[in-house]
C-alpha cells in the first residue's frame, strides 16, 4: 500500500486517536480525510534512523475520504472487533463505523455501519460519540440531544433524549 507523509493531510490535522494497543493511529483533517498510520513500524524504524542520523516520516498504510468535516473518532474497545473505528461529523447527522482490518484485503477500510440521516432536529451533526457496548453507539448532537443506535439496526435511533435542556429552554419566558 502506498505510504504518505503525515504532513500531506489536507487542511491540517484536526484529530488524532491511537488504537487501544497504541499500534495504529488515525489522523483526521477538516477536509474529511482519515489516514491510518502504523505507529509501531514508525517507532521501530525511528530507532534505526536516529542511530544512523537520518530523519524518518510517518507513512500512512491506508486512508478514508469521508467528504465530511469530522468531529470525533473512536476506536472500538470490543475484543472481537478491535480494528473498528466510529466517526461522527460536524454538519452531517450520520455516524459511520469502518472496519480497518479490511484494508489488508481490499486496500482500503470498508464501511460496516452507517446510521440513518433523517432525524427530528438534525440540522447539525454530532460533536462526540462512543461505543457503549459492542452493539450500542451513543453520540452527542449539536442540537443538545443524545442519540443511541444499535449496530444491528443502524437505520433507526434506539433512543434519544435531551442532554442539555438549557440549549432549548434558555429563551423560555423572555
Amino acid at each position: 500500500i502506498e505510504g504518505r507523509d503525515i504532513r500531506s493531510c489536507n487542511y491540517g490535522v484536526t484529530l488524532v486517536r491511537f488504537d487501544p494497543l497504541g499500534a495504529l493511529v488515525a489522523v483526521c483533517s477538516s477536509s474529511g480525510l482519515i489516514r491510518i498510520f502504523d505507529f509501531d513500524e514508525f517507532q521501530f524504524n525511528e530507532r534505526i534512523a536516529v542511530a544512523k542520523g537520518d530523519k524518518r516520516t510517518l507513512a500512512s498504510v491506508s486512508s478514508i475520504d469521508t467528504n465530511f468535516d469530522i468531529s470525533d473518532l473512536r476506536w472500538s474497545l470490543d475484543p472481537d472487533s478491535p480494528d473498528d473505528i466510529i466517526v461522527s461529523f460536524l454538519y452531517n447527522p450520520q455516524i459511520h463505523v469502518y472496519d480497518i482490518s479490511s484494508m489488508y484485503e481490499s486496500g482500503s477500510p470498508k464501511i460496516i455501519l452507517q446510521t440513518g440521516k433523517d432525524f427530528a432536529g438534525s440540522a447539525g451533526g454530532h460533536l462526540s460519540l462512543c461505543f457503549v457496548t459492542n452493539t450500542k453507539v451513543v453520540a452527542g448532537a449539536t442540537s443538545g440531544l443524545l442519540r443511541c443506535w444499535s449496530t444491528s439496526q443502524p437505520s433507526s435511533v434506539a433512543w434519544e433524549m435531551m442532554a442539555d435542556p438549557w440549549v432549548h429552554s434558555n429563551t423560555i419566558g423572555k
